[in-house]
């Protein structure tokens, strides 16, 4: 069996269990796998900011993969390793979508801001918005009254999260960004588009961070349960689906560990480092 030197972890239907938090065995996992000198590392969808407080207070996860894989932050020395849009193509994507009726939030240094004109929870129905969508970014986001002009002057964008109100004018929509070089365009609803640059994702960022720490892809073992996971899954040298996992990635992974409410990291201790 090869030795593992990175264990990178998503977060929601697998760290996370099904109460949204993180399991005293789970903590006593990462610490133990710590000490072996394993890297353990966040690998989620979500920005920095949206990161529950008792994870981001783990000292034992030093690397964190955030913005589904457009920054790898180095939490000890503040190093991000990023592939995020740049301005001159966020302009650009902000001039198509003026023309529609969209609710939008931008991630940019792991922040999440949304336009102020429309509080996330009134707006909800309006917009088709997913529920999980407007409790993270009702709790983490912060309201912006002049968000065109607060967007344009951003340097860069980690992703940008698009509800539509009409599915004709998403497909409109979708057609003129395929316009743009260097953007890949995903969802997490029928409503929706995630916009990132080409360089991220889970995959890529997983590369970059094994490059970073000189550690061999073979080397790496990754943790998922849902589509979003499948890259990652892919590239590592162990792609581990929850037992809880969509059927997607169930069928891609390398093999099964235990459900999220069952201790993810403590099961892969006893089972690949014991």
């Amino acid at each position: 069996m090869p030795s593992y030197k990175i264990v990178a972890t998503d977060l929601d239907g697998t760290l996370l269990n099904d109460a949204h938090t993180v399991s005293e065995e789970n903590f006593n996992a990462i610490r133990a796998l710590t000490k072996k000198g394993i890297h353990c590392v966040v690998a989620t969808g979500r920005t920095y900011s949206e990161i529950p407080e008792e994870i981001r207070g783990c000292k034992d996860f030093r690397y964190m993969i955030h913005a589904n894989g457009a920054v790898v932050l180095d939490r000890e020395s503040g190093e991000r390793i990023s592939a995020c849009i740049p301005n001159a193509v966020a302009c650009r994507m902000m001039d198509i979508f003026k023309d529609y009726a969209v609710h939008m939030t931008a991630r940019n240094n792991g922040m999440c801001y949304y336009d102020g004109r429309y509080p996330i929870r009134e707006w909800q129905e309006y917009f088709r918005i997913d529920p999980a969508h407007v409790s993270c970014v009702g709790e983490f986001g912060t309201p912006i009254a002049n968000f065109d002009a607060f967007v344009r002057g951003m340097e860069e964008i980690e992703v940008f999260s698009l509800y539509f109100r009409d599915d004709t004018e998403q497909k409109e929509c979708g057609e003129r960004l395929k316009e743009i070089d260097g953007i890949y365009i995903t969802g997490t609803s029928a409503t929706n588009f995630e916009i990132f640059d080409r360089g991220a994702g889970k995959d890529n960022a997983l590369l970059r961070l094994a490059s970073h720490l000189g550690v061999p892809i073979e080397e790496t073992m990754t943790l998922g349960d849902s589509e979003n996971d499948l890259a990652m899954t892919r590239a590592a040298g162990l792609g581990l689906a929850t037992a809880n996992a969509q059927s997607a990635l169930l069928s891609a992974s390398d093999g099964t560990v235990c459900s999220n409410n069952e201790h993810v990291m403590q099961y892969v201790l006893e089972k690949y480092f014991s």
